[in-house]
This record gives structure tokens, C-alpha cells and sequence, in this order.
């Protein structure tokens, strides 16, 4: 026997059945069984996006999400972003942006450092010929270059290496047939090390002999040990940049090849640093000397102290005097035509006697030129004063007969004193022959200073 049910009430946050019951020959009453409605919560879980130690967005998701919205990356000059990659599972994660730099070069081989810190340099299969290792890969530095790393590379005429990089291991550009010009954060192996083959920037090419097949020349480098160290050096190499580090002596020893070697923000450049450079046309310095921290003139500020006092082909004996009576004589390479002079000052005789020499330019870094800086530069056409220069003492130009031009980056007037800090003849400094022409005859031997 069966009966048609009706519908159990409804009653707010319960779930409601009949009980059970049997059908026989009397009147039954049959009762709503009401059971509370349980909800199991709805597990919650967050992803935390940060990039460069700082939260860019917070995004709640809840358990069995495969895909959430992410945050935009935020820009970063001369870098390109992404969120590192990731799977969402029952927990809560933190989500980082990676960045890689712009400049960086397709082709560069990776490898993580021991400690998964960094990045060593370890190969390159692209086909740029200039190529810039990137400071930042995948949100780490790249601290280091392999040995071999760019062994026998023929494509690769431009080398930049950034300043994050540490430590460049013996032969990592042994061989490269093509390379014309580099970019080093250092000399050596480290920059740091002095009186040994890590030193030398022979080092980072290495002594395998086999690299005289591959368009490299030998050369011997000295460090001060007593021990000569043999590399080869791609000939075709001729312009070098170091941006920092210590440069010391024999550093560039025997590099006759090159032409051209700027040094930036450098600790020091030692006696004899650049013996032998016999080809060398143009070098930029950050200061004149040793370093930046001459407090009065001594061998330690002159221009030929990084050269040496031994001689070599095709070098030039100059005598070059730090205060009346005192003087030393170096070895410059006779090719030298162009001086940079970035930073600091020059002190009595700075230059005197660079009897080859034509062009010195002086930097915005440099804030005074001292009695007889360039007396006797008998080849020198053209100075460029740069605009921090506060005073030019007597004698600065004295005997420098070629002398055309002179340029002051201030513009405006000086004036030209017969003391040292005295008021005297207001000169314009528009016309740099007419400064050429007051500097070396008219006013030679007073001290200028910019008018006020």
C-alpha cells in the first residue's frame, strides 16, 4: 500500500525528510524530521606578487584554482619583466619578478653560481657581433665569466662586461679572431690582486699557444715579481675600456696593439702600468698620476709616472719637472697624440715635456691647472678647460709654441692676476685662439681665475 507524500515545509538553514513510518488499518501520524544544514567552509589561499622587495598585489584564491588574474609588472628603466613561473596548489605562495636587462644579448649561456646567488658567464651561441653581458639575469647578478667562455668566437667584435661582474676566470676570451674592442670592469682576474699573472690583462686571453691560430699576437707582461707571463691577444683588439678596480704595474705591459684605453672610476694606476703601450694614440685618464688623493706635486702627479722610467720601442724619453729643480724622466709612446683627463687637478708640470702630444682635453672632474702643467709641450694645438676649473696658475702654457686653441667650457670672462688670488685684467673667453694667444704670451705668467 502506498500513499502520495506532500512536500515537507521548508524551514530556514534546515533540511527536512518524513520519518519513517508503515501503512496499516489505523490513523498514524507521521512527524517532519528536521536536520541542520552544515557548510563545510571554502579554503582560501593567497599569492603574494613582489618585484624588487616590494609587494605589488595581494590575489585570494580558493582551493582547486588553476588560474588567477596577475598584476602588471612594474616597469624598470632599460629592463624587460616577468613573473617568475608557478603552480597554484592549497597554499599560499609568494610570486617574484624576474627581470633581465635590456642591453643583455641573445645567445649568453648561463649557470648558477655553488650558493644559487648569482650567475656565472659560461658560453655564447648567438650571432651578434656586439655583445653586453647584462648585470641582472633572472632577478640575480652576474657576478662572474667562465674560463672558455667565449673561446674561438670569430663573430664577437664588441665586448661589453658590466660592473656587477667579479671575478673573470684565465682564458675566458682566449682566441676571439674578431674582437676589436672591450669593455672590462677591471684588469685581471678580480681587480683586486696586485704582483701577480692576475693582474695583467693578458690574463682573461690566456697562454694557450693554439691561439696564435686564430688571429692573436704574443706578448710578454711583467707584474713586478720578477716573472715574465706569456698571452695572446687577439691583434685586431685596439680599444679598452676599464671601468674600475686597481691597475697596476704591468698591466698593460707590451700591449703595443692597442690604441685607444679609457679608465674610469679606477683606484689607482701604478708607476710603469702602461710600459710598452707603443701603439697607444688616445688615452683617457680620471685623474693625472697615481690617483686622486695627491694633496701637492711629486713624481706621484705627473702624466709620465704610469709609464715608466724604462725604455722601450718606439717610446719617447721626457723630462718632466714636479718643482724647480726636480724632475724625473719617463718613457711615452710617441704615437700618443690625445689626452682625456676626466677628474682632479694637475699639479705643477703635470704634462711639461710632452713634446708629442697635440689635443688635452680636461673634463668637467677637473677643478684646477697648477704652475707649468704643460710647459713644453711644444707639439700641443688645442685645450679644452673644462667647466669646473676654478684657477689656472702662472706658467700653465709656458713654451708650448704650436698652441692654436684654447677652450673654456665656462664661456663668460676671467681674469688673469699677477697673484694668486688677486683681481686683474678681465678677459673674455669667448674666442679660444684669442685664449690660446693671452695664455701663452699675453698673460703667460699670470694666474686666471673666472670673473666675478
Amino acid at each position: 500500500m502506498q500513499i502520495t507524500e506532500p512536500k515537507v515545509p521548508e524551514k530556514e538553514g534546515y533540511s527536512g525528510v518524513w520519518e519513517q513510518y508503515s501503512l496499516n488499518y489505523n490513523n498514524i501520524e507521521v512527524n517532519a524530521v528536521y536536520t541542520e544544514n552544515t557548510i563545510e567552509p571554502t579554503l582560501t589561499y593567497k599569492a603574494t606578487f613582489i618585484a624588487d622587495g616590494v609587494v605589488v598585489d595581494e590575489v585570494i584564491f580558493v582551493e582547486g584554482t588553476t588560474k588567477i588574474e596577475q598584476p602588471d609588472i612594474p616597469a624598470k628603466e632599460n629592463f624587460v619583466g616577468e613573473w617568475e613561473s608557478y603552480t597554484l596548489s592549497n597554499c599560499d605562495l609568494t610570486i617574484n619578478a624576474l627581470y633581465t636587462s635590456l642591453n643583455a644579448t641573445a645567445g649568453i649561456l648561463y649557470q648558477l653560481s655553488k650558493e644559487e646567488d648569482s650567475y656565472i658567464v659560461v658560453g655564447y651561441d648567438g650571432e651578434d657581433s656586439q655583445v653586453t653581458i647584462p648585470e641582472i639575469y633572472n632577478n640575480l647578478y652576474v657576478t662572474a665569466i667562465a674560463s672558455g667562455a667565449f673561446e674561438y668566437n670569430a663573430n664577437v667584435t664588441n665586448l661589453v662586461i658590466g660592473s656587477s661582474v667579479t671575478t673573470i676566470e684565465s682564458s675566458a676570451f682566449g682566441g676571439m679572431s674578431a674582437l676589436s674592442q672591450i669593455t672590462l670592469p677591471f684588469v685581471g682576474y678580480n681587480g683586486v690582486q696586485s704582483g701577480s699573472e692576475h693582474s695583467l690583462f693578458g690574463y682573461v686571453f690566456g697562454n694557450n699557444e693554439n691561439y696564435l691560430n686564430f688571429n692573436c699576437v704574443t706578448i710578454e707582461q711583467y707584474c713586478g715579481s720578477g716573472v715574465n707571463y706569456t698571452y695572446y691577444i687577439p691583434q685586431t683588439l685596439t680599444i679598452v675600456t676599464i671601468l674600475g678596480g686597481n691597475v697596476d704595474y704591468g698591466a698593460f705591459s707590451n700591449c703595443s696593439k692597442i690604441k685607444n684605453i679609457a679608465f674610469g672610476d679606477v683606484n689607482y694606476i701604478d708607476a710603469g702600468a702602461l710600459m710598452g703601450c707603443s701603439g697607444l694614440s688616445e688615452l683617457t685618464i680620471p685623474y693625472v698620476g697615481y690617483n686622486n688623493k695627491q694633496s701637492k706635486a711629486s713624481k706621484l702627479s705627473l702624466f709620465g709616472y704610469i709609464f715608466g722610467t724604462t725604455q722601450y720601442e718606439k717610446s719617447n724619453a721626457i723630462t718632466q719637472n714636479y718643482a724647480y729643480n726636480k724632475s724625473e724622466t719617463y718613457y711615452i709612446p710617441t704615437s700618443l697624440k690625445t689626452v682625456y683627463v676626466t677628474g682632479g687637478q694637475l699639479f705643477y708640470g703635470a704634462f711639461s715635456g710632452c713634446v708629442k702630444i697635440t689635443k688635452i682635453i680636461l673634463g668637467d672632474g677637473v677643478t684646477k691647472v697648477g704652475s707649468h702643467a704643460f710647459d713644453g709641450c711644444t707639439s700641443l694645438t688645442t685645450v679644452t678647460i673644462g667647466k669646473n676649473v676654478t684657477q689656472i696658475d702662472d706658467y700653465a702654457f709656458n713654451n708650448c709654441s704650436k698652441l692654436t686653441s684654447v677652450i673654456f667650457e665656462s664661456g663668460g670672462y676671467w681674469s688673469a692676476s699677477t697673484t694668486s688670488g688677486g683681481s686683474g685684467k678681465k678677459l673674455s673667453v669667448e674666442s679660444s685662439s684669442t685664449n690660446a694667444e693671452n695664455l701663452l704670451n699675453n698673460y703667460c705668467e699670470r694666474f686666471w681665475t673666472p670673473f666675478e
